[in-house]
């Protein structure tokens, strides 16, 4: 139990941390540059390929341990 308590609490804390440190110009481009590939058509077309990819998998799973669970 504590080291799930550990890790919502350590681990948003160090994310949040290390977020922190990068230094607002740079976070700026970065933001930036990953909105422009979002926007790209491929960008979105990857997207929706992994969305695809983790709703078979979530789909697998549910039958997989309707089965034999």
């Amino acid at each position: 139990m504590l080291g799930y308590l550990d890790d919502v609490i350590l681990v948003p804390l160090g994310i949040m941390l290390a977020v922190r440190l990068i230094p607002k110009p740079l976070m700026d481009e970065l933001r930036q540059k990953a909105q422009q590939r979002i926007d790209n058509p491929r960008g979105r077309f990857a997207m929706a390929m992994i969305i695809l990819l983790w709703i078979g998998v979530l789909v697998w799973l549910a039958r997989y341990l309707d089965q034999h669970w």
